[in-house]
């Protein structure tokens, strides 16, 4: 995440066991979702297909609500105060995109911008022509730069490292 570093405080919105801004290499984030960790760990276990090895990925959880109520979430004297909120996969999901869009800009110091990411990835159980007992699993990735617009061999190598990231984790 290009503009991002340690040294800033943010807030993260819901990142699973797969953070971008981890407390666990000295991100100083606070971390919203809707349940806290001993719920989030209870439902990792619970769910086969997420890998034990995850587990401890999960970050403590510092405001635990939905992301519409991040204005009320934060305590009014940190109103103004963070310098980054790192959102991927959830703004789809919000019931209330655009009150959460206004208590972001509450939360944030002046100047400072929202980072949305979104991958939306579909798993497919009856691809047509696909070997029994395969799947397909597709993906939409979205290529944004915070300032400026990224030419076509910037894209290319960002899509390079996310396929070499792919191949070894599948």
């Amino acid at each position: 995440l290009d503009g991002i570093d340690t040294g800033q405080t943010g807030i993260e919105v819901a990142p699973w066991f797969n953070p971008l801004v981890p407390k666990r290499e000295g991100y100083r984030v606070s971390v919203i979702d809707v349940f806290d960790r001993e719920t989030l760990l209870r439902r990792a276990q619970a769910d086969s297909h997420i890998p034990v090895e995850t587990h401890v990925l999960l970050e403590e959880v510092d405001f635990v609500g939905s992301a519409t109520e991040i204005a009320s979430l934060v305590p009014q004297e940190r109103h103004g105060t963070f310098d980054y909120i790192v959102s991927s996969h959830n703004f789809e999901h919000l019931p209330n995109p655009i009150k959460f869009l206004q208590g972001c800009e509450a939360v944030l110091k002046p100047g400072q911008v929202l980072r949305l990411g979104q991958v939306e990835m579909r798993l497919e159980t009856d691809t047509p022509g696909a070997p029994a007992g395969k799947k397909s699993l597709t993906f939409r990735v979205t290529y944004t730069a915070e300032n400026k617009s990224l030419t076509d061999a910037e894209v290319n190598q960002r899509h390079e490292e996310l396929l070499k990231r792919l191949e070894t984790a599948l």
